[in-house]
């Protein structure tokens, strides 16, 4: 579950989803909020989509890759969740030509809790802990 969410999370492409936003809308499905709150809001009127609309031009799409999977500390808390710490690394590709725009590594903190009645583990919380340009030395802090 960690993993296929922060693929699906990260994972758009300009020939199909009008915006970002569409990946996170595919995302909520392995989320708590996902399944007892569904995100209503129209991700064709998404903002703030400047890496979308620049790959768009050619005919864009974004790529994640999980590079780690991991704990730290105990990951079983006591309330029966666990915490993973998940490294993965999002590429923007464009086919026409094909060449790719960005590349950037990062950390993100997952909990993640049984839902009760099925059983299945869901995400009740994801924290971006930092995240860099994997071609560059720079590093950016989320805050």
């Amino acid at each position: 579950v960690a993993s296929a969410y922060i693929t699906t999370l990260g994972t758009w492409d300009t020939q199909v989803d009008a915006s970002t936003a569409y990946a996170t809308h595919r995302a909520a499905i392995f989320t708590t909020t996902g399944r007892t709150s569904p995100d209503t809001s129209d991700p064709d009127t998404a903002r703030g989509q400047g890496e979308f609309t620049r790959a768009a031009a050619g005919d864009g799409y974004s790529a994640v890759s999980v590079d780690a999977l991991t704990t730290e500390g105990n990951p079983r808390q006591d309330d029966g969740s666990w915490h993973r710490i998940v490294t993965h690394t999002r590429t923007v590709r464009t086919r026409s030509p094909e060449a790719v725009i960005s590349q950037r590594t990062g950390t993100t903190r997952l909990t993640l809790t049984r839902a009760p009645g099925t059983g299945q583990w869901l995400v009740t919380q994801a924290t971006l802990i930092e995240e860099h340009d994997s071609s560059d030395s720079a590093h950016d802090t989320a805050s």
